[in-house]
This record gives C-alpha cells, sequence and structure tokens, in this order.
C-alpha cells in the first residue's frame, strides 16, 4: 500500500480507495486486475476493510514514530515538484483535523498532491495557460469548453490561489470525507461477492438474461475470506463488539452528522457545495453500512439477542424511524453496480 519516501520516485501510493471501487465496479476491469488484487490483499488494507464499522485509529506515539521514520530521508526542501516541510505540515494539521493517525493523514496528503494536475485541469486553464496552450496546438482558435475553462480558472484565481493553504487543506477535508466512503463501498463490494446468488434449477431460468455483479471476480472471495479470519481472530481475542452494536454507533454517527454538518475547516465560498456533499456522503454512507450489517447477520439461523433487536429500535425511534431526513438528490449508480 505505501512505498516510503526516502526520495522524489518514491513520494507515491499504490491506489486510492475511490480508484479501487471504481475498478472493482467496472466486472471487466476487476477481473483481469492484479495490481488491485495486490493492493486489496495486503494486510493493511484486509485490516481496514475487516473494520467498516469501527472509527478511525488515532493519533498515537507510535503513530508519529511512524510517520517520523518514512519522511525522515525525504529531502526537506521543495524541489520544484513537492514541499516536504509544507507536506508535513498538512499532515499534522489533517490528523488534529479529522482525529485520524499521522500515517494516515500522509496517505492522503500525498494523493492529494499526485491529483493536483488533474485537479487544476478541472478547475480550468488561466490566460498563461491558454497562450502555452494555443503554442503548442499552433492555433489561436480553441474549442469552447476550453474557453469556458479558461473562464472558470479567471474567476477562481490564478496558480497562486491553488497552491494557498487554505485552498489546499479544503481539498484535503474533501479527500478525507471521500475516501472514507469509497473505502466502505469497498468493503460492501467485497462481502457481496461472497454471498454469490445460488444457480438457477434446471430447465428454469428466473429472467431472460443472467445478471452480471460482483461475484463474478473469482478473487474476491479470498479477500472476503482474509477479513473474516481477521474479525475471528479479533472476536476471540474480546477486542471486538458485537456487529450490530457496532453498526448502530457507527450509523448514529452519520446520523448526526446530518444534522450538525461537517464542522471542518473550509474556505468560505465552497462551505455550501462542500456541505451539500458532505450530507450525500453521510446518506451513502449509512445505506453501505446497513448493506454490510445486512450481510453480516444474515448467516445467522438463530434469532439476535434481544438487546440488539433493542438497540436497533430504539436508534430508529430517536431519529423518527428516519421519516424526518431530508435527502439530498443523488445517483443511484453511487452505489456500485451489484446493489
Amino acid at each position: 500500500m505505501w512505498y516510503h519516501c526516502s526520495n522524489d520516485r518514491e513520494l507515491i501510493l499504490a491506489s486510492s480507495w475511490e480508484t479501487a471501487f471504481n475498478a472493482l465496479s467496472n466486472l471487466d476491469l476487476a477481473r483481469q486486475a492484479s495490481s488491485l488484487q495486490s493492493f486489496l490483499g495486503e494486510s493493511q488494507c484486509v485490516k481496514l476493510l475487516s473494520r467498516p464499522f469501527s472509527t478511525p485509529e488515532q493519533s498515537s506515539p507510535q503513530s508519529k514514530a511512524d510517520f517520523e521514520q518514512r519522511t525522515a530521508n525525504t529531502p526537506a526542501a521543495s524541489n520544484g515538484q513537492y514541499d516536504v516541510s509544507q507536506l508535513k505540515e498538512d499532515v499534522k494539521w489533517l490528523a488534529l483535523e479529522v482525529k485520524i493517525d499521522e500515517v494516515a493523514a500522509l496517505r492522503l496528503c500525498i494523493l492529494e498532491w499526485q491529483s493536483r494536475p488533474a485537479t487544476r485541469i478541472s478547475q480550468g486553464y488561466t490566460a498563461e495557460e491558454t497562450i502555452s496552450l494555443q503554442n503548442a496546438t499552433n492555433t489561436t482558435e480553441l474549442g469552447a469548453s476550453v474557453a469556458a475553462k479558461r473562464s472558470n480558472a479567471e474567476t477562481a484565481g490564478s496558480n497562486s490561489i491553488f497552491d494557498t493553504q487554505v485552498k489546499r487543506r479544503t481539498r484535503l477535508s474533501a479527500l478525507f470525507i471521500s475516501e472514507r466512503e469509497h473505502r466502505l463501498g469497498v468493503t460492501a463490494l467485497i462481502a457481496a461477492s461472497a454471498m454469490a446468488a445460488p444457480a438457477e434449477p434446471e430447465g428454469r431460468s428466473y429472467g431472460s438474461g443472467k445478471r452480471r455483479d460482483v461475484s463474478e471476480v473469482t478473487w474476491l472471495p479470498t479477500v472476503a475470506l482474509q477479513m473474516d479470519e481477521l474479525r475471528t481472530t479479533e472476536k476471540q481475542t474480546g477486542s471486538e463488539q458485537s456487529v450490530v452494536a457496532q453498526a448502530v454507533t457507527a450509523i448514529e454517527t452519520r446520523l448526526r452528522g446530518l444534522e450538525s454538518g461537517s464542522g471542518l475547516a473550509v474556505e468560505d465560498d465552497e462551505i455550501a457545495v462542500f456541505e451539500q456533499n458532505f450530507r450525500r456522503n453521510q446518506l451513502v454512507e449509512i445505506v453501505r453500512l446497513l448493506q454490510l450489517l445486512f450481510i453480516r447477520i444474515s448467516p445467522h439461523r438463530e434469532p439476535l439477542p434481544a438487546a440488539e433487536v433493542k438497540a436497533w429500535y430504539e436508534l430508529a425511534d430517536r431519529y423518527g424511524f428516519f421519516e424526518r431526513l431530508q435527502l439530498v438528490s443523488f445517483d443511484r449508480r453511487m452505489l456500485g453496480s451489484s446493489f
């Protein structure tokens, strides 16, 4: 999952959770993606995926020492591509802001750094960039889409504004929320792969064509098995609560987020859009958590303990059985191809 940050060439991550989710949602791609299989099979990834209901690990002396070790040999001065001092400052800020450990924050900061060129282009071209593009293409007439991007860029400001601390940290906050959502999505897709639909009886068909789902990715059940084995080990050591108790806590956290907002530091002119995206994110995460809860309890043939059923209904009662939720518009395709 990681490369050590010892020089320019190694300041890179294998993948993001969003990339992994999008790859798994493309069945033809996922079946042949050996790099995706390696990424999801790594011990750290399996550990994170096996704990969908848990809160992130927070800063500790061990995580601080690990962070210092990973960045110890990286040049301190800016080399024109990245500024290590700035990176370290952002890591410490993000760890404190969203309550995660420094190593997880470092991963997000590097992902943000890697995505800057694409983000910058998507926001548009400045006048100077438009001139460079005209020179490169040997034309003075650019298409309407380029002109629109130029207009957007001039409204947003120059590169110096794009690189300001407040802009950078707004992107980091958005990335944290996005990565958390997509990690839950990956967990749900893997869990679904372990519940492949039974074969149709001979001579009988339930549809005009075979429904394609994530069970086609034949290596996913191996990852699901690794996740189950880790959960079993943790349960035997007494370090895991019941599934329902964990799910109730996780879902209520998202419901509180819908009521109170993100509480994250965001640039003033981006608050409205950021908070709308945050609310959409909370709703998607609630759906994913419910999917995972049902998948986890469905193999149980015995009724759930009364205390766990009571905890669920008490949660539903506290939120008016979810009738008060004001939904924001979102595309069902965000939930993945298998649901």
